[in-house]
C-alpha cells in the first residue's frame, strides 16, 4: 500500500490515525526509526510497502502496522527475493514440548519488539525506507506529528524480512554463548536446546 492510499485511509478513520501517529512517535523517540537524509545518490534503497491490520475482540479494537518486504514492481524483485534466509536454528517443536513437560518449572517470557532491538548496519538502513508524516519538536522540546511527508528508515531489524528469524535466533545463541561461564546450565540447556521463539509484528 503506497503512502497516498495510507493518507486517504487516515483522513477517513480517526482511530487509525491516532494509532498511526502514536506508534510512529513512539518509534522515533526510541530511535527505532530515523529520518533519512542524503538518499538521492544512494544505489541501495528500497521502500517498504505497508498496511494496517484491524483486530476486534470483545469490543476492543487493536491495530497492527505491517511492513511488507515481499512487495515489488512488476518487473523487479522484492527485498525478500534478494535476501538470504539463513539457517533454521530453532529446535524441533515436538522435542521442545517434551522437554518443556519434563521439568517442574518452565519459563515463559515476552520480548517486546525483539526484532527492533537488533541494530542494522548504517550501510543497510536505506533498504528499509518508507514515507511517513514527519515528527518535529516545538519550542519546549515536545515532539508532534506534522502534515509534511518525509523519508524515514528503520534503525533496527524490521519484522517480515526473510532473514529476520535467522538473525533473531543467532543473536540469542550468541548472547547465550557469552554467558556460558556464569550461567552454564541455563545458557546451554535452556537457551541453546529448549528455547522456542515465536514472533508477531508489533
Amino acid at each position: 500500500m503506497n503512502f497516498r492510499t495510507i493518507h486517504m485511509r487516515l483522513q477517513q478513520d480517526d482511530a487509525l490515525r491516532t494509532f498511526y501517529e502514536k506508534q510512529m512517535l513512539d518509534h522515533v523517540i526510541k530511535e527505532k526509526f530515523e529520518l533519512a537524509t542524503n538518499t538521492e545518490n544512494s544505489f541501495r534503497i528500497y521502500y517498504l510497502q505497508r498496511h494496517a491490520v484491524k483486530n476486534e475482540r470483545g469490543g476492543n479494537i487493536k491495530w497492527r502496522k505491517i511492513f511488507d518486504a515481499s512487495s515489488c514492481e512488476r518487473k523487479g524483485p522484492s527485498l525478500n527475493d534478494v535476501l538470504e534466509m539463513g539457517l533454521y536454528l530453532l529446535p524441533e517443536v515436538l522435542a521442545c514440548l517434551l522437554r518443556f513437560r519434563g521439568h517442574p518449572v518452565s519459563v515463559i517470557g515476552d520480548m517486546k519488539q525483539d526484532f527492533l532491538q537488533l541494530s542494522q548496519d548504517r550501510r543497510d538502513r536505506d533498504l528499509t525506507s518508507f514515507f511517513s508524516y514527519t515528527i518535529s519538536k516545538d519550542d519546549k522540546g515536545i515532539r508532534y506529528t506534522t502534515h509534511e511527508v518525509g523519508n524515514y528508515r528503520f534503525t533496527g531489524l524490521p519484522f517480515g524480512l526473510t532473514c529476520s528469524p535467522f538473525l533473531q535466533s543467532v543473536t540469542v545463541r550468541e548472547l547465550a554463548t557469552m554467558c556460558t561461564e556464569e550461567y552454564t546450565n541455563t545458557a546451554h540447556c535452556y537457551i541453546k536446546v529448549s528455547l522456542w521463539i515465536t514472533s508477531a509484528p508489533g
